[in-house]
């Protein structure tokens, strides 16, 4: 499951936006579980992304870790 959070700064129409894609899974349920983010502007460029290892967690728990660390 792929999530996808956009974070406005300005005002709409200033044309600064952020798009934040989150994924989480597992290796088993629960297993070794670990999460990730990439942020794009309103481009579409990459301006950063995290990747974190969570240990053994449930696929659940590793998809709200991504939503969680990218706010």
């Amino acid at each position: 499951m792929v999530s996808s959070l956009t974070i406005s700064t300005l005002p709409s129409g200033v044309g600064l936006k952020i798009k934040c894609n989150t994924d989480g899974n597992s290796k088993g349920n629960p297993g070794i579980a670990a999460c990730s983010g990439i942020f794009r502007n309103y481009k579409g460029e990459v301006i950063g992304c995290f990747v974190q290892y969570l240990g053994i967690a449930n696929a659940l728990f590793a998809e709200v870790m991504g939503v969680i660390l990218a706010i």
